[in-house]
C-alpha cells in the first residue's frame, strides 16, 4: 500500500455508528488507537516517502550551485557529521517543508562559508528556525525592508503595506512585533512615542542586527525579501 487511496480501503475494516467514521483523517486516528492495525505498514511507508522527499530537498539546497564542497579539519569534519544528523532530524519533524531550505542554508553557511559562524550563534539561529511560524518568518522578511527612516509617515506607510500585504489588522502585527521582541529580533515593538515629526507613528519598531544576520544565514539567494 503506498498511498492514501490504499490506506482508506484498509481502514474500512474499522466499524463505528459515528457519522465522522467517514472521513479518512478520523479513521486513521482511531486505527492508531488500536494496536497492530493494518494502518501501521501503510502509513509507516507514506510518512518514510515524505521524509526521504523532505531529506533530498535539504540536501539539494545544501549542494545548491556548490557539489565540491570540504574540509580537511578533523574537528570540522566530526562536528559536520553531528550537526548533519541533528538537521535531519529537525527536518524530519516539519510538518511543513518551507523551513527545509533554512535549515539548509543554515547548516551550510556554518560549515563552508568563509567567514565562520560561531557555534552558539548556529546554535540560537537553528533554535529560531524551529520555533518560529511561518508567518513570523514573513513578518521577519518585511522587517529587514524597514526603512529605518526618521519619518513617522515613511515609517506608518511600511506599516500599512506590510500588515496588508499578510492580511492581518494593525493589532495582529504588533502582537507579533512583541513576540518577536522576545526573541531578540526587533525592538521598539510596544513603544508608539512621538518623537519629533509629521504625524504620529503607529509604532517605532525597528530590526536588530541579530535580527540582519539571521536572515544572513538563512537566506542564501534573498528568497525572503
Amino acid at each position: 500500500m503506498s498511498n492514501l487511496e490504499d490506506i482508506e480501503k484498509s481502514l474500512s475494516v474499522i466499524e463505528t455508528s459515528q457519522k465522522l467514521v467517514d472521513s479518512l483523517p478520523v479513521k486513521i486516528l482511531m486505527a492508531l488507537t488500536s494496536v497492530g492495525t493494518v494502518i501501521d505498514e501503510s502509513l509507516s511507508s507514506f510518512l518514510s516517502k515524505k521524509q526521504r522527499a523532505k531529506r533530498q530537498e535539504f540536501v539539494d539546497y545544501v549542494l545548491k550551485n556548490n557539489r565540491e564542497l570540504s574540509f580537511s579539519d578533523l574537528d570540522k569534519q566530526f562536528e559536520f557529521i553531528i550537526e548533519a544528523k541533528n538537521m535531519i532530524e529537525a527536518v524530519d519533524r516539519l510538518s511543513h517543508n518551507e523551513k527545509v531550505q533554512y535549515y539548509a542554508y543554515l547548516f551550510r553557511n556554518m560549515f563552508f562559508k568563509e567567514d565562520d559562524l560561531q557555534f552558539d550563534e548556529y546554535e540560537e539561529f537553528k533554535y529560531l528556525i524551529g520555533v518560529l511560524s511561518v508567518r513570523q518568518f514573513h513578518v521577519l522578511a518585511l522587517l529587514s525592508e524597514h526603512p529605518k527612516s526618521e519619518s513617522n509617515k515613511e515609517n506608518n506607510q511600511w506599516f500599512d503595506d506590510s500588515c496588508q500585504k499578510l492580511g492581518l489588522t494593525e493589532d495582529e502585527m504588533k502582537t507579533e512585533f512583541v513576540r518577536l521582541e522576545g526573541l531578540g529580533l526587533c525592538i521598539g515593538s510596544a513603544d508608539n512615542t512621538r518623537v519629533r515629526g509629521d504625524e504620529w507613528p503607529k509604532t517605532n519598531v525597528k530590526p536588530t542586527i541579530f535580527l540582519e544576520k539571521f536572515i544572513e544565514y538563512i537566506d542564501y539567494e534573498n528568497e525572503m525579501r
